[in-house]
């Protein structure tokens, strides 16, 4: 096909798609199935924003007084909806393509190579997955639609999908069986042996990305990485190693068959090294695909045995793309808000409503020590953060910052509580001066 016609053809694409758009129900996304029986027709699917903001006056009578006000999205709506179908364009123009290439023996047309950069990260290895510009174009427009997953999920990596993950990346390279690794990883105290140092570094280094799977943007730093590869090193007893990172396109075919190939080339053939590659793939596909967070950590550890033994990638790929669901539904638009709270959650709530009522409230450490969480930085993530996002913890100082800080319960968080263990009484929380202060410094917006 001449450019022309080629360019014609992708004009008259895009005319379609926003004569569609103009068509579309309120609130909705296009969804065009790859297979079944209506492979091919567009449908719609509904989506809702969760439409209040917290909002904070500076001045006026009701100055610092937290109040909700409704939100019109409407104006988000259409910009959104342009940005998806872009996204859903572009990933089905290149599923086509690799349908094309998998039938002349070829996963993508990305004439990729990977260069080795040892000046972006001091001390660290980078290998970079060149690709033709085309290519990297799909990649962009991918990683612009993974981007508006992450940040409307917004999940974390929860505690039995990070169990898992650390037992099945720690049994083949610290030597342990699953039971043993599963024994240890709940261990309080001190670490007095390699294996349980092992386990709890492997731990730290998942949870590195933490913060990027649901806010989209990298805290990881190199030097903390290094760091951890060297404990992990001498955890093996290891003198002689390579620090790492492999910069993945985003693209699943396209980084499943790097991943196949590092793993089976003798360069990367080391303990430590095939430690490595497992790690850094297996959080490129939590990074890229947040709703397996959701699933069995199964779906994962499934697809990275069968690339690592199988040349069919194409299809693994499918495999785990369809147990992850994903696809363009609304259900990826949906805020990930609990319909009720863990034990966890709730045990949190009830000690700060026994012990914390009134202005006083209760540390952090109190809190962690009720119910036994060492690592701060966990519990402030996966327990703390989201009460008080959901309005169910408050702050009680302004300073959010203050190393006197406590927290106490508010009314929504007593009516959750209810919910969650209807077969219990809780008393309101009891009402301070405290409670109309900012939760947030200079009175900002929360």
């Amino acid at each position: 096909m001449s450019e022309v016609k080629k360019l014609k053809v992708e004009t008259e694409n895009r005319g379609q798609m926003q004569e569609t758009q103009m068509q579309r129900p309120p609130n909705s996304v296009k969804v065009i199935p790859l297979d079944g029986p209506n492979k091919g027709v567009p449908t719609y699917q509904q989506f809702n924003f969760d439409s209040r903001v917290q909002v904070i006056p500076l001045d006026g009578p009701n100055k610092g007084v937290p109040t909700y006000q409704q939100v019109n999205f409407d104006n988000r709506i259409p910009q959104l909806i342009d940005q998806l179908d872009r996204a859903n364009y572009e990933r089905n123009r290149l599923i086509t393509e690799i349908s094309q290439y998998k039938a002349e023996g070829r996963v993508a047309n990305t004439t990729y190579n990977i260069t080795c950069d040892k000046n972006k990260w001091p001390g660290i290895n980078s290998y970079c997955i060149k690709q033709n510009d085309d290519f990297m174009h799909v990649c962009k427009e991918i990683g612009g639609f993974q981007a508006i997953c992450r940040v409307m999920l917004k999940a974390h990596i929860g505690k039995t999908f990070l169990d898992d993950l650390i037992a099945y990346l720690a049994e083949p390279y610290l030597g342990v069986s699953k039971e043993e690794v599963m024994s240890k990883i709940n261990r309080a105290g001190d670490a007095t042996d390699s294996v349980t140092t092992g386990i709890r570094t492997i731990r730290e280094l998942i949870l590195m990305f933490d913060d990027q799977v649901c806010e989209n943007i990298p805290r990881y730093s190199p030097e903390f990485y290094a760091a951890k590869i060297r404990q992990l090193a001498s955890c093996m007893n290891l003198e002689d190693y390579e620090i790492f990172f492999i910069w993945f396109t985003g693209e699943i075919y396209t980084d499943a068959r790097v991943y196949h190939e590092l793993k089976a080339n003798t360069e990367f053939s080391s303990k430590l090294s095939q430690f490595q590659l497992d790690f850094q793939f297996a959080s490129e596909l939590f990074l890229d695909y947040p709703m397996i967070l959701n699933h069995d950590t199964a779906d994962l550890i499934s697809f990275l045995t069968a690339v690592q033994h199988s040349n069919d990638i194409v299809s693994a790929a499918n495999i785990f793309r369809a147990a992850a669901t994903l696809c363009m539904s609304g259900d990826l638009l949906k805020r990930k808000t609990p319909a009720t709270l863990d034990d966890s959650s709730c045990d949190i709530l009830e000690f700060c409503l026994e012990n914390g009522n009134g202005a006083d409230g209760v540390s952090a450490k109190a809190m962690m020590d009720h119910i036994k969480e060492e690592s701060k930085s966990r519990f402030s993530k996966v327990i703390l953060k989201p009460l008080r996002e959901l309005g169910y913890l408050r702050f009680s100082c302004p300073d959010s910052h203050s190393s006197r800080q406590r927290y106490c319960i508010t009314s929504a968080g007593v009516t959750a509580l209810r919910k969650a263990r209807p077969g219990r009484t809780y008393p309101e929380p009891i009402q301070t001066d405290s409670d109309t202060v900012s939760a947030v410094p200079n009175g900002k917006k929360e």
